[in-house]
């Protein structure tokens, strides 16, 4: 598999020296194994389906195998966990899917605590709880679409949600409100406008990346993407302005500005 920063790593299969043509081969396990490990004899072809999986064609074991993501089980408190090494968080989800904690790996403690209004599949959410014991309510109308949010000193913002369950309005508590825009049904934000006037608009490319954005100002706003073995790189044009651009490879990020150039490396 071939990353955006250029870089080639294993997705499925490891190298067999066998010929699969005797019988005591034991290249092909009926155990679910992990992709990685799974001794592949001759790939013929490979194809993704619909739903996501990549399925191999293993012409020499005369098979056709399918790599999957393993799910985490169920704990004892009928509850799946998923571990984040990179922020050191645990996800904590009940039976019916719901996200109902955020811990801390380290300290143990909960990050953030959510409720819900049903303990059902068709539960929708209704407080959210963070560390310091702050909390904001989801309050909703007879049709259970969001209309409020609502924290503990009384303050609250209003929502108006479309009949394509997209966000339409948003009114905090000081009566600032902001209206929004939509590019059909694909959900991409074609506008936005304010209680002062200023106004946004943003165009986006067949792959739902951001093209352009005009300010209120009037400025035009242009992005423009690559890919190459290089890495990823985004160019950033402000109308007749030096273009700025950003080349992505793995941790390093170099920024380049006309002839200044320079050079980020993030570390884990």
């Amino acid at each position: 598999m071939i990353g955006s920063d250029g870089r080639i790593s294993r997705f499925a299969g490891s190298e067999s020296k066998c010929s699969c043509l005797e019988e005591s081969c034991s290249c092909f396990d009926e155990e679910h194994v992990l992709a990685a490990t799974t001794k592949l004899s001759t790939i013929s072809s490979i194809t993704v389906s619909q739903d996501g999986l990549l399925h191999i064609c293993d012409q020499g074991n005369l098979r056709i195998r399918s790599v999957t993501a393993s799910l985490p089980q169920l704990n004892n408190r009928s509850e799946y966990e998923i571990h984040s090494p990179e922020s050191q968080e645990i996800y904590v989800f009940n039976r019916h899917g719901h996200h109902t904690f955020t811990k801390n790996t380290i300290s143990g403690k909960d990050t953030y605590v959510f409720t819900y209004n049903s303990n059902t599949s068709y539960g929708k959410l209704s407080t959210v709880t963070d560390a310091a014991g702050n909390k904001i309510y989801i309050l909703r109308d007879y049709s259970n679409q969001v209309n409020t949010i609502e924290n503990t000193q009384g303050g609250k913002c209003r929502l108006e949600m479309s009949r394509m369950m997209m966000l339409q309005s948003f009114t905090t508590p000081s009566n600032f409100k902001t209206v929004f825009d939509y590019h059909g049904s694909t959900g991409l934000l074609r506008s936005k406008e304010d209680s002062t006037g200023l106004s946004y608009i943003y165009n986006f490319d067949e792959y739902g990346r951001l093209t352009e954005s005009v300010t209120p100002s009037g400025q035009v706003i242009r992005l423009a993407y690559n890919l190459s073995l290089k890495g990823a790189s985004v160019t950033i044009t402000r109308d007749d302005k030096d273009p700025v651009s950003l080349l992505i490879k793995g941790s390093d990020v170099t920024a380049r500005i006309g002839s200044t150039e320079e050079r980020i490396t993030q570390h884990p």
